[in-house]
């Protein structure tokens, strides 16, 4: 693959990593996201709007993988981008304190600037897609590259998570302390050996 296919390869393997990720933590937990958009606009509190969204978002992701559905898949994408960022600036402007959950229950913070840069990231997926030629081999490299993205998004985004699960497996794990005043190789049974 020549540079500019790479980039198109990659541009639309990040989108869909984010997509991905981004709609199966709203279909799994879509609480957070209709708190906050409930705090900007009542009308938006609807849990089947968050799992249609949700929906929308995960077939924009694997429709940008496949080389014949990537140009509409990005202007799809790019919709949604807008969709983002403009829920971005109306939390900013309103001041939103609900976590968004854009990313499930892990996601702390509010609507807001974040949302507006990767919303204006996902918009940048159409004009690359409508000025670059699909590769031959786009779904390949892309299927590896949205895979691996999603896995580190996935981690990132979860990473509190993980480590709070990981420490409580390595303490439950650890031999228990000896008591206090008792020496370390003291046991109940030592004097029972003698007899």
């Amino acid at each position: 693959m020549a540079p500019d296919e790479w980039a198109l390869t990659a541009a639309d393997a990040a989108a869909a990593a984010v997509l991905l990720n981004s709609g199966l933590a709203k279909l799994v937990v879509p609480g957070p996201l209709r708190r906050a958009l409930a705090e900007l606009t009542p009308a938006a509190d609807r849990p089947a709007a968050v799992r249609g969204l949700a929906a929308v978002e995960i077939a924009a992701a694997v429709a940008l993988i496949v080389g014949p559905l990537r140009v509409p898949a990005a202007v799809l994408a790019s919709l949604l981008g807008l969709l983002f960022a403009a829920f971005g600036v109306l939390g900013r402007t309103r001041r939103s304190t609900a976590p968004c959950g854009c990313f499930g229950a892990s996601a702390d913070r509010p609507l807001g600037w974040s949302n507006v840069a990767v919303g204006l990231l996902l918009a940048a997926v159409l004009p690359l897609a409508a000025t670059t030629a699909t590769p031959a081999d786009h779904t390949e490299g892309a299927v590896l590259l949205a895979s691996t993205g999603s896995l580190a998004l996935c981690l990132s985004a979860h990473r509190e998570l993980i480590r709070q699960r990981l420490l409580s497996r390595i303490r439950a794990a650890a031999p228990p302390a000896p008591a206090a005043g008792r020496p370390l190789d003291a046991s109940p049974l030592a004097g029972s050996e003698a007899r």
